[in-house]
């Protein structure tokens, strides 16, 4: 393995449908890296996502000499390391430990879906566990609500500017959107849904999201 600052993004592994990899991808072409998307679903029989990640879960960053990076967190502290002038992830401080912090909200929203889509798409209605499906939906209402709340009618999560707090709330928030129509989030939130559809306008967010259906 080369050393970290001589090492050169080639390609993320993951889904189009994935929050974490549209997290990761957007960080990434937010911070001016040129990095495809590989598409390789971790739920196939025959997937190749193991031989990038033993854990098999996507994203993964793959390096130009093969070292692979996984975990989005991991990925974008590699990011931070890459372009150190970023201003996505604060240098330390406060202002790093809120971007974190909300980034951990998002994430918490989107592994209560992942286990969600597990719980209905992959389970016959009389094997699934209704106490089950209202924790995992109840933990992704209280975190949109806690969202709404802190971020309010705010431009941005986090200071000034664009940070990882905000790919992350956005990215959360759209796979909310596209997955989970019963949780009629913006109606309660509008400032939040206001803030969401204005990043989502963004060039970066715009190539990689998937469009929001508003029939």
């Amino acid at each position: 393995m080369k050393e970290l600052e001589s090492l050169r993004p080639q390609c993320v592994v993951g889904t189009p449908l994935s929050p974490f990899t549209w997290k990761v991808r957007i960080a990434l072409a937010e911070a001016g890296v040129d990095c495809p998307l590989a598409v390789h679903r971790p739920n196939l029989p025959d997937t190749q996502v193991p031989d990038f990640n033993p854990l098999g879960k996507v994203p993964v960053l793959v390096m130009d000499d093969g070292c692979t990076l996984f975990d989005s967190r991991v990925i974008l502290d590699f990011l931070k390391a890459l372009k150190p002038s970023t201003p996505l992830l604060p240098d330390d401080g406060p202002a790093r430990v809120m971007v974190r912090r909300w980034e951990a909200l998002a994430d918490g929203i989107c592994d209560s879906g992942v286990l969600l889509i597990n719980e209905l798409d992959r389970r016959a209605p009389a094997e699934r566990s209704p106490w089950w499906i209202e924790r995992q939906q109840g933990k992704m209402e209280r975190a949109i609500d806690a969202m709404a709340e802190g971020i309010g009618q705010r431009r941005y999560g986090v200071g000034d500017g664009l940070t990882l707090a905000d790919i992350a709330c956005v990215a959360a928030l759209v796979f909310v959107d596209t997955r989970f129509a019963q949780i009629a989030w913006r109606g309660r939130h509008p400032g939040l849904a206001a803030y969401a559809d204005r990043h989502a306008q963004r060039a970066a967010f715009h190539a990689i999201l998937p469009a929001r259906d508003t029939a």
